[in-house]
């Protein structure tokens, strides 16, 4: 029996033998690339009369290049292929003459791609082919930022969805380590499509398209050109210097260049280098932008002037339907034309007349583009009277512009204010302004936001100073300028900027919309925007609130007499012009506010009041700790709805009044808290502008002297 068994086993090595003599074993490398050597391991090779192939879904190939080392061992140079016939998956099969054939599966990475198609419509890109899926796929091309996977993929279709930066040149496949130039590029019938020519300014130097498909290669360089022409200068053509292609996404671009040139018909030439796709349109212009117009007198011809941007050198220009005749345009680049008004249009209600600028730069495509803006008022007829009833406060003379020449030692827009002796600088703490003596604390601050219904309830409001009212430093350039910015629960955005006069002996005059405004040395100056306000009517209004928190810390011997207060309070029309209040140690309080704003494009009448004790019922204060003395004041500024934005720009500063005062005052030198409110203006009004109200009567400023006692909040 053990006989057998071992006769068997013979047998059985035999047959294994045989059946196995010309086996291929193994085959490197895994997968094949382009300019691989291939080597094929086994045994039982022979030298002679043998045929080596590849096979796989499109038929059958035979090697060229083939080296037998030995008889285990055959090397395959790639050099003289038709290599787009080895591709994909398949098997490599040696077959001897006599014998068996010996086969064994492999993966060339190089791809055969048969058809291409882009499809703009469904934003897929389609290849047919053979491709081997075993092993990461990508496209290629020269402006992918990263390489494309397949949304599909098989061995005979793959499917790309359309790459944001798949724009223009050869693509290329990529399966492992070979990169694959496909034979026609991935876009057929590509071509610039959708350019818009962005309106630019007519001072600008940059000129702006956006398309589709303006393309660039992979070292950013533009595949098109831009041309300028003039109509009157053809066929000269001036370069667009300085090419910038921006991605904006979805296949999307933007395009800047930088030209020389201004005229009335100037085109873009714009050529496509990929495939001569070109075009030629006239360049629009921005139309004209009105910031701000200086004021004259009534019934007096005078010089206006005109800030804003995209204006022209040749103008029409009116104020109130009424001619201005151009005077100078030499300036327009710098924002500013000059023309001679009449001044023989008359204001109604006190509403300022609608100045028009139009240029006809367009006349190629017969557009004549214009800008207005409510804006021209007429200075004021006269000098200010004083809270005493005098022309400058008896402090200054009236000069012929009508304007208080203040006396030394005075100051102010009617010389009413006294100052002698320089005052410190004010302490910045988040959004509030802090003066601080060694009895006494001014904290002067924006405390609330309110919609106000036609029945002047509060409809909604907002506390500023809440602790979950988070105020973040957006911006802290220096010492002297302070950024914070907020964003309200009904999505309503605010930012302050606070920049500090740091003049500690000169009092500054701000011309705000032709009101003249003192600006103390020291001084704090806010500018408050608020943007995407939307309110619940178009009825409502708006109330922005001021607050002044005074406090004292002295000795109870004084009592509550230190802030007993007298208030004068000064009208212009229905509206606040000035307030003082004056403790009874001579210390005061002066609030001085304009009398118009600007909301929306459009000057309006300011509204400014000061809250009474049922008005002020739920407003918080600025001061974070209770005093022994305390006593807040709250005003008011009121504005109606708006839809874009509006700015209020108001100033707060100290003065020290050189003199002794009772004995419960330790100290000579007193500060003096000045408010001056400059109502609300647009971001543009950043620059001063010239603009004072047109009255034609005198005015007749209404004098009010109250006597009050204020409230004493003690701990």
């Amino acid at each position: 029996m053990a006989h057998l068994i071992f006769l068997f086993v013979i047998l059985i090595n035999n047959i294994f033998f045989i059946e196995c003599q010309n086996q291929i074993t193994n085959i490197k490398p895994s997968p094949i690339n382009f300019g691989d050597y291939i080597t094929i391991y086994g045994s039982g090779f022979d030298k002679e009369d043998f045929v080596l192939s590849f096979s796989n879904e499109r038929g059958k190939y035979l090697f060229q290049g083939v080296d037998m080392v030995d008889s285990n061992t055959i090397l395959i140079n790639q050099e003289n292929w038709n290599i787009e016939q080895f591709c994909g998956d398949g098997q490599i099969s040696y077959s001897p003459v006599l014998g068996e054939s010996s086969f064994y599966p492999v993966t060339f990475a190089y791809p055969f791609v048969q058809f291409l198609h882009y499809n703009a419509i469904s934003g897929l890109i389609t290849i047919n082919g053979t491709f081997t899926t075993k092993y990461p796929i990508y496209l290629r091309n020269y402006t992918f930022v990263d390489p494309l996977e397949p949304s599909s993929a098989s061995s005979e279709q793959l499917i790309f969805k359309d790459y944001p930066r798949i724009v223009s040149g050869s693509a290329s496949l990529q399966i492992d380590k070979t990169e694959y130039i496909l034979p026609k590029r991935v876009y057929t019938n590509y071509l610039a499509t959708d350019l818009v020519f962005i309106p630019i300014k007519r001072e600008s130097d940059i000129v702006v398209v956006e398309g589709k498909y303006l393309t660039y290669d992979k070292h950013g360089v533009p595949q098109y050109s831009i041309g300028i022409v003039k109509d009157d200068e053809l066929p000269k053509v001036y370069s667009c210097r300085n090419i910038v292609s921006t991605f904006l996404g979805n296949q999307s671009y933007r395009v800047t260049c930088e030209k020389d040139i201004y005229g009335k018909s100037i085109r873009w030439l714009f050529n496509h280098l990929f495939n001569g796709f070109s075009m030629s349109t006239v360049i629009p212009y921005i139309p004209p932008t009105i910031i701000s117009v200086s004021s004259t007198f009534f019934n007096e011809p005078a010089v206006v002037t005109i800030s804003g941007f995209s204006l022209c050198p040749s103008p029409n220009i009116t104020i109130g339907n009424s001619s201005c005749q151009v005077t100078s345009s030499d300036d327009w680049k710098k924002g500013k034309l000059y023309c001679m008004f009449q001044s023989d249009v008359a204001l109604v209600d006190n509403q300022p007349l609608t100045v028009n600028v139009s240029c006809d730069d367009n006349s190629i495509a017969n557009i004549i583009t214009f800008g207005t803006a409510d804006i021209f008022l007429y200075s004021q007829d006269e000098c200010y009277i004083g809270v005493n009833n005098l022309v400058c406060s008896g402090n200054g003379t009236c000069t012929s512009n009508k304007k208080c020449q203040c006396n030394n030692g005075y100051s102010g827009s009617d010389c009413s204010i006294v100052s002698t002796v320089p005052p410190p600088p004010p302490i910045i703490d988040n959004t509030t302004a802090i003066i601080e003596t060694t009895e006494s604390k001014f904290q002067i601050g924006i405390v609330q936001i309110r919609e106000m219904d036609i029945y002047n309830k509060v409809f909604k409001s907002y506390n500023l100073t809440d602790k979950y009212q988070r105020w973040e430093l957006v911006s802290n350039e220096n010492r002297y300028q302070y950024v914070y910015g907020t964003t309200l629960k009904n999505g309503a955005e605010i930012n302050v900027q606070m920049s500090i006069n740091n003049n500690s002996e000169s009092s500054q005059q701000h011309d705000f919309l032709g009101d003249i405004i003192t600006i103390l040395p020291n001084s704090i100056k806010y500018q408050i925007e608020i943007t995407k306000w939307k309110s619940n009517s178009s009825l409502n209004q708006i109330q922005l609130i001021f607050q002044t928190d005074i406090s004292s810390s002295v000795n109870q011997d004084c009592g509550e007499n230190l802030i007993n207060s007298e208030k004068k309070v000064q009208m212009l029309g229905d509206t606040i012009r000035s307030v003082e209040l004056t403790l009874v140690n001579g210390q005061t309080l002066v609030g001085t506010f304009s009398s118009r704003m600007h909301v929306d494009g459009r000057v309006v009448q300011s509204q400014t009041k000061i809250l009474s004790d049922e008005d002020s019922i739920g407003i918080p204060s600025v001061s974070k700790k209770n005093k022994e003395h305390n006593q807040a004041s709250f005003t008011s500024v009121t504005f109606n709805s708006f839809n874009e934005k509006v700015i209020i720009d108001p100033n707060f500063g100290v003065l020290l009044k050189d003199y002794q005062i009772s004995k419960c005052n330790k100290f000579a030198n007193w500060k003096i808290a000045v408010i001056i409110v400059c109502g609300v203006v647009g971001l543009a009004l950043i620059i001063l502008v010239s603009l004072l109200v047109y009255s034609r009567f005198k005015n007749n400023s209404k004098i009010i002297s109250i006597r009050l006692k204020m409230k004493n909040f003690t701990k």
